[in-house]
């Protein structure tokens, strides 16, 4: 890969990141009164959007500087990564605060499967930069040979826990209380009966804590901001 293509490309993947952002915080602007704005709910945001921001302008640093070093990859893939939970998040946390369409049976286009990305996508989110981060610090390579087999079993639990998590069938309970997995793959687990009307219309009365707890409120910042 040349300079230009890598450094065009680490810049666009930062901007598609910021981007994604920009997009999670609109989606839950525009349901403002969704969570009580707590101080500590507040620092707990910025401190997450700091993170994400900063993790992938470091890694666009070391890409445009030392395009051949993996760990400026990494930093980037993770922040996009982490860009795209929060992001699928507000979508699915929106269309589950929409019955005032007059729709309460139906969804947004697509939300079952922003909901299955949402489902796996923290994988390559965290993975990678808690484990290959720390790995190849600081020249992009493992400090000796002996360490390949942990690099190896690494790179083995992402794929598994990946794998499991985006065709593994039922319900996905981290994001949405009647969302089917729309890539379940029966072979993997006896897929339970989908939800009917009635009980989608009792979920959706039922708050979100499993996506409180799994996807921070960035929305919290606007909201301290206004």
């Amino acid at each position: 890969m040349s300079h230009r293509v890598a450094s065009w490309s680490a810049r666009a993947a930062c901007v598609l990141t910021v981007a994604l952002l920009a997009l999670s915080l609109l989606l839950n602007l525009l349901i403002p009164s969704m969570r009580a704005t707590d101080f500590p709910e507040v620092i707990a945001a910025v401190v997450y959007l700091a993170l994400i921001l900063g993790i992938s302008v470091m890694g666009l640093l070391i890409a445009t500087h030392r395009r051949r070093n993996p760990i400026g990859w990494i930093m980037i893939l993770g922040g996009f990564a982490m860009a795209s939970t929060f992001v699928s998040g507000g979508y699915v946390v929106f269309d589950f605060y929409l019955p005032s369409l007059a729709r309460p049976q139906e969804m947004l286009p697509g939300t079952p499967w922003v909901a299955w990305v949402g489902n796996w996508v923290w994988v390559p989110a965290f993975v990678p930069v808690l484990t290959f981060l720390l790995l190849l610090f600081p020249d992009g390579r493992l400090p000796s040979p002996r360490w390949r087999p942990v690099a190896w079993l690494a790179v083995a639990a992402m794929i598994w826990v990946g794998f499991g998590q985006a065709f593994t069938p039922g319900l996905i309970a981290e994001l949405h209380p009647v969302i089917m997995n729309p890539a379940g793959l029966a072979a993997l687990e006896g897929s339970p009966a989908r939800p009917g009307p009635e009980a989608q219309r009792e979920g959706r009365a039922e708050p979100l804590f499993q996506l409180r707890e799994s996807v921070p409120d960035l929305a919290l910042v606007g909201q301290a901001a206004v």
